[in-house]
């Protein structure tokens, strides 16, 4: 099977689940989002994909057009140089 990645994303106003690129729910809260998240990574787990999940530990600005958590890993690695 293949790898199911999710990415908490958005900050205090708004927070969204993002899975194949596609961020479609808005949660109130980023722990909501966590919440959503898990739940479908738990699914996706018992069919037998990988899974990553990302969660920020505190609100920040995303960039909207990230696609994948490579994207997101290669952006922190390039702040950190």
């Amino acid at each position: 099977m293949g790898l199911a990645a999710y990415e908490i994303i958005g900050n205090d106003a708004e927070w969204r689940e993002r899975h194949d690129g596609k961020a479609e729910n808005t949660f109130k809260t980023k722990e909501a989002a966590f919440e959503a998240a898990v739940a479908a990574a738990s699914l996706a787990l018992r069919q037998g994909h990988e899974i990553r999940l990302a969660a920020p530990a505190r609100a920040r600005q995303w960039i909207d057009d990230w696609q994948s958590l490579s994207d997101w890993a290669a952006l922190m690695q390039a702040r950190m140089l």
